[in-house]
Order: C-alpha cells, then structure tokens, then sequence
C-alpha cells in the first residue's frame, strides 16, 4: 500500500485532469500487486494465487465504474439543478443546501407549506428526468 502511494505520487504528473482518478489509482494498485506477488513468488514466501488477483482486479474495476457513474450523476445534477425555474431551483437550495423544513422555507418564501411541498416535489421530478436524460446522453 505505502508502496502504491510512493508510485502514484511519482506518477501524479501523468495523471490527466477529467479523467477517471479512482480508475487510474486502481490500475496501478493492481499492477504494484501483481510486482509483489512475483516478487514473493521468487523468493519462495509465497505461491500467488492469480484467479484470486483477477477476482480482485474484476471487483476493482467493478468499484471503479460504480464510482464514474456516480461522478457521472453529480455532474449531470449539478448542470440539471441550473436547468430549473427559478422558484424551483431557489427552494432545492433552501430546502437541500441549508437544511431547512418544508416549515422553515414556508414561513421565510411567505407561501403555504403545501406549496412548497408541490414546488419541490416538480423540482425532484425535473431533476430526476433531467439525470437520467443526462446520463444516457454521456453514456452514448
């Protein structure tokens, strides 16, 4: 492990800005395993066990692409939450970003708390119509 941070620190120029960091850090944590796996192979202390490295390796990849797809939805959420009516994105922020009750944006917007609930119940309509449209559109 201190190992792969060494390597990934050495190589951090090498990493490129928009790509898959997780995907990136995985690869070489499964190369500097596979480098000492042989390297205990040949001093005799241990027998590597390769189905086991791949299984590995196929969950790491697993984990990796579990991860792009959610960068992938908060990238899409955030672009969908500017897409939103003014109303609409202002309560997300109230109710989201600050924390407040349904009560709370009510008796600060002057509205009914019906309202409110109607206005932010479109809003997660929007937004999740908007992220999956989004990210189908990435995934093309």
């Amino acid at each position: 492990m201190q190992e792969t941070n060494l390597i990934m620190w050495q190589k951090c120029d090498q990493f490129q800005l928009g790509t898959n960091f997780a995907a990136w850090m995985m690869r070489i944590a499964y190369l500097q395993t596979l480098t000492y796996q042989r390297k205990l192979a040949k001093e005799d202390l241990f027998i590597g066990d390769e189905d086991f490295l791949e299984r590995l390796a196929q969950e790491a990849v697993q984990v990796t692409s579990d991860t792009a797809l959610h960068e992938q939805r908060q990238e899409a959420l955030r672009r969908c939450i500017e897409k939103l009516p003014e109303r609409q994105r202002e309560m997300v922020r109230i109710r989201y970003s600050e924390g407040s009750s349904i009560k709370m944006i009510a008796k600060r917007l002057d509205l009914a708390a019906t309202a409110v609930k109607q206005v932010l119940y479109r809003a997660r309509t929007n937004l999740t119509s908007c992220v999956q449209f989004e990210t189908k559109e990435v995934k093309s």
